[in-house]
């Protein structure tokens, strides 16, 4: 009875030695994923959108740079997937669009905690999406808390209310944001990683179908 007890504490030992040991390299294929959106509007009756055909690049410079073409077409083309898999259309003009879709990609550290007011300066850092983008507002919001720290390699999308009354001093209101982080680092990302994680984004984003006319 011995002998079997202790031979078994052996193959026991051994399996356990011989179980694979993860490094935190593993985990650099999976983007971290985050999602958040206004639960007072109705997604279901917002049927066509606009999408910015720029990347906005947020870094150390003063002045704002972009991403165009064949360096913002794979994002751009996954949003438009996302997008028109939850029922929306694209719209011809800003003007002919329920929402408008604008993206950032984030290439050093910022961090912000609670309600933002107006993201337009985007805590000192200059040309923001400028509210103007979308016509005349005032600037734009979230209604929902943001409690982030964004981070080199990370991408940002909101989603903003385009039929929301444009009345004086009114602010577009961001009814749907999207973060995704661990993509690369300045002025390039990781295109597969990307859409992966924009894929994950509407797939946590349930409520985003919308219920066209067709």
């Amino acid at each position: 009875m011995r002998k079997s007890l202790w031979m078994g504490c052996l193959l026991l030992a051994g399996a356990t030695a011989c179980e694979k040991e993860y490094d935190a390299s593993d985990f650099d294929a999976a983007p971290v994923v985050v999602t958040d959106y206004d639960p007072e509007t109705d997604f279901s009756a917002l049927h066509t959108y606009f999408l910015a055909d720029s990347i906005l690049l947020i870094g150390q410079g003063e002045k704002a740079e972009y991403l165009t073409g064949e360096a913002a077409e794979p994002v751009l083309s996954a949003y438009r997937s996302g997008l028109e898999a939850c029922g929306f259309s694209a719209a011809a003009t800003k003007a002919e669009a329920d929402v408008g879709l604008q993206l950032s990609y984030i290439s050093e550290t910022r961090h912000f905690v609670g309600y933002v007011s107006s993201p337009y300066w985007w805590f000192g850092y200059p040309g923001y999406w400028s509210p103007w983008y979308w016509g005349g507002w005032s600037g734009w919001y979230y209604p929902f808390p943001i409690h982030y720290s964004y981070t080199t390699g990370a991408l940002l999308a909101d989603m903003v209310d385009l039929g929301a009354d444009a009345g004086t001093g009114d602010s577009l209101p961001v009814v749907w944001h999207n973060y995704i982080t661990g993509l690369s680092g300045r002025y390039y990302y990781d295109a597969g990683l990307a859409a992966r994680g924009i894929a994950l984004a509407f797939g946590q984003s349930p409520y985003l179908q919308t219920q066209n006319d067709d």
